[in-house]
């Protein structure tokens, strides 16, 4: 009888070791899913800018379609108006966000120095085509400072495409080339325009690079020297990005080709030759996964140096608005593909 009796004990403590076990683990399924993983992603970007829009736009894809987080979106008039940037960045870093994304290297030198100015402890992360360590951004790519890191890509590697050559591919009665480029830009971006003009003098094509001021009109800048030249080639990345559009429509205005080295100036530009924006996004949303859900340590966390694929855009509706002959897609898709110089481009051709 007594054996009988501790059995049952036995028994009724095992089934309420088993119900405490359940109640337990169905507590911290719910705090896991209604507090650890509902982690919240603040976004600084410039919707006019088509780079920014592209890589945000799929982040937001990505962080909402996983329900660990929720995202916050601070929008900016303009990437040459620093007044509104500041002011975004300071109610950004304010904020309950746990986590920033910045786009763009103009906005995120702002956020960055505000951060370290005002001692805030919000990790960032920011998405760019420039050299982080030229702009100031951070001191190393493998150990970048505090609570900075980011995702870029070396678009001026040895590597990479000379747009001139693809041009000259493309266009073989080229006569003049005008490249502008934003004063202040990095150290490496102006030795890459310098590096194109001296390509073009040694193909025997005019060129020049025209350096614009902070406060100048671009727009301007480029009209008054614009009809000595019959190429317009943008390859600035971030403080001329907005212009791209208005180059372009400048450059229909005097019947010049207009090559864009940025996404930004795909629409109104007969050529455009350009890195894909998502995969950047891709790339930031596995840092924020390491940061927020396995709390990696931003120190451990290296700046994401990628070297993404890059797409040519054959814009049919420009070419004759900007002095281009009327051309067969088919024959200039088989020359570009027949070209070994012109190998990273084959399979990554668009028509618009």
């Amino acid at each position: 009888m007594e054996k009988v009796f501790q059995a049952r004990q036995f028994f009724i403590a095992g089934v309420f070791f088993l119900l405490g076990a359940m109640c337990s683990w169905l507590w911290l399924h719910t705090y896991c899913s209604l507090s650890v993983c509902k982690r919240s992603v603040g976004i600084i970007y410039v919707p006019s800018r088509m780079f920014h829009k592209i890589a945000a736009d799929k982040l937001k894809d990505l962080l909402c379609a996983d329900e660990r987080f929720v995202v916050a979106e601070w929008h900016a008039s303009s990437s040459r108006d620093e007044v509104n940037i500041k002011a975004l960045c300071a109610e950004a870093l304010e904020s309950s966000v746990d986590l920033l994304v910045v786009m763009g290297m103009r906005c995120s030198r702002i956020l960055v120095d505000m951060a370290r100015e005002g001692g805030y402890s919000k990790p960032i992360i920011f998405i760019s085509l420039n050299d982080p360590v030229s702009a100031g951004v951070i001191a190393a790519l493998e150990k970048p400072e505090g609570l900075v890191t980011g995702v870029t890509v070396q678009i001026l590697e040895p590597t990479s495409i000379n747009p001139c050559e693809l041009l000259f591919e493309l266009k073989s009665d080229v006569r003049g080339v005008l490249i502008p480029y934003a004063v202040g830009s990095t150290a490496s971006k102006e030795a890459y325009v310098q590096s194109l003009v001296r390509y073009c003098k040694s193909c025997g094509v005019k060129a020049k690079a025209l350096a614009i001021p902070q406060n100048t009109d671009p727009i301007e800048a480029v009209a008054r020297v614009l009809p000595a030249y019959d190429t317009l080639l943008y390859v600035e990345g971030d403080a001329l990005a907005e212009m791209a559009p208005a180059l372009g429509e400048l450059a229909s205005q005097y019947g010049v080709t207009f090559f864009a080295g940025s996404i930004d100036g795909a629409h109104t530009a007969s050529l455009t030759y350009a890195p894909h924006s998502e995969n950047l996004a891709w790339t930031a949303y596995a840092l924020i996964k390491k940061i927020l859900v396995y709390r990696q340590p931003v120190a451990e966390c290296p700046v994401q140096q990628l070297t993404v694929d890059r797409e040519l855009i054959l814009n049919l509706d420009r070419f004759k608005s900007q002095g281009l002959r009327s051309v067969d897609v088919r024959t200039v898709i088989h020359s570009i593909r027949s070209k070994p110089a012109l190998a990273q481009v084959r399979s990554h051709i668009r028509v618009w």
